[in-house]
């Protein structure tokens, strides 16, 4: 079993066992989130969890060692994420004047909204409430106001559950029912049982494909690179693209795979192409799609039809992301002389 395969199954699991996390709480995953009252709003136009955004809420304080080294990182979380709906909200407990100056002397390297707690009000809603006593921690908070996770802000799988959250494919409670057979998907597949590996991954994906579009992936590897069947493993991925007609963030999560991950050979880049056309068929004339698209088309040698389609993507992007459309347009401009390669 490759080292992405073992990864990608492990993340899973991972997820799977943070989302059953603090049972015994009054504030668990899945209730919903507490409001943030605020004594004052030290920088953002946020007044507290918005409807419709994923939320992450952490807890911190100026005299925290771990809290300051988690600020860089939340930071560039806030960077990536906001544009696609992530808002960060850091909340203390100390006094304004304590707190204004130390965000203020970390200028735009700490650039996402922070709050001051009103009487520890808003750190008995959450914090006092979950049972956790110890800083930094981070909330995420579902885009209809449910709580999703609780952890620490360096854990692996707070950064895992994020883009799942944005997507609307992060499902606790199915995490949870899926733990134990990813678990013996991933001994299976150690053991090269590849039949009994495919019976669990397929029950994971039975659950809901949306939120378990990452086991599919995980199959079509161990097909692919395991049992070094790339005629099946192919045939089932299709199969799988043609049952995700409509789901863009699918079906973009599929071909950027295909493209990028290097223990995914032989590549298939006429996969990768369904793919992105499904991308833009669901969601014509956006950014993403158009990136997709331009994305799939580079990795084919048709470098032009990248350029034209990123050069768009790249204008409808929003100002947060329009750097990084930009980067990959500069890309595909300095190689525009490149020939076409071959998919399989």
């Amino acid at each position: 079993m490759s080292s992405t395969l073992a990864a990608r199954i492990a993340c899973l699991v991972t997820l799977a066992v943070a989302a059953s996390a603090n049972a015994q709480e009054k504030l668990r995953v899945g209730d919903p989130a507490p409001p943030i009252t605020a004594a004052e709003w030290v920088q953002g136009d946020v007044t507290g969890i918005e409807s419709g955004k994923v939320a992450l809420v952490e807890f911190w304080a100026t005299w925290c060692g771990p809290c300051k080294k988690s600020i860089p990182h939340l930071d560039a979380l806030h960077e990536r994420y906001a544009g696609k709906g992530l808002v960060i909200i850091g909340v203390s407990n100390e006094k304004p004047e304590i707190v204004k100056p130390f965000v203020k002397g970390r200028g735009s390297g700490m650039s996402y909204p922070v709050a001051v707690d009103q009487n520890d009000t808003t750190s008995t809603a959450w914090m006092k409430a979950a049972g956790q006593n110890g800083i930094p921690c981070a909330f995420l908070v579902t885009r209809d106001g449910k709580v999703a996770w609780i952890g620490h802000p360096a854990d692996p799988a707070m950064d895992e559950a994020i883009p799942k959250l944005l997507a609307g494919k992060f499902d606790p409670a199915l995490e949870k029912r899926a733990a134990p057979l990813l678990s013996a998907a991933e001994r299976a597949a150690k053991q090269r049982n590849y039949r009994e590996a495919y019976g669990h991954l397929d029950k994971v994906v039975e659950m809901d494909p949306r939120v378990f579009s990452s086991a599919v992936l995980a199959r079509y590897e161990l097909m692919l690179t395991g049992e070094k069947n790339v005629e099946a493993a192919n045939e089932y991925l299709a199969e799988k693209i043609e049952g995700y007609a409509g789901d863009a963030i699918t079906l973009a999560e599929i071909a950027d795979a295909l493209v990028n991950d290097p223990e995914l050979k032989p590549r298939n880049l006429e996969l990768a192409a369904a793919a992105a056309e499904g991308v833009r068929n669901a969601a014509p004339e956006r950014a993403e799609s158009l990136a997709v698209v331009a994305m799939v088309q580079y990795a084919n040698g048709e470098v032009a039809e990248a350029i034209e389609n990123q050069q768009q993507a790249w204008m409808l992007a929003s100002p947060l992301e329009k750097a990084e459309y930009r980067r990959l347009l500069d890309i595909y401009r300095s190689n525009a002389s490149r020939r076409p390669v071959t998919s399989r």
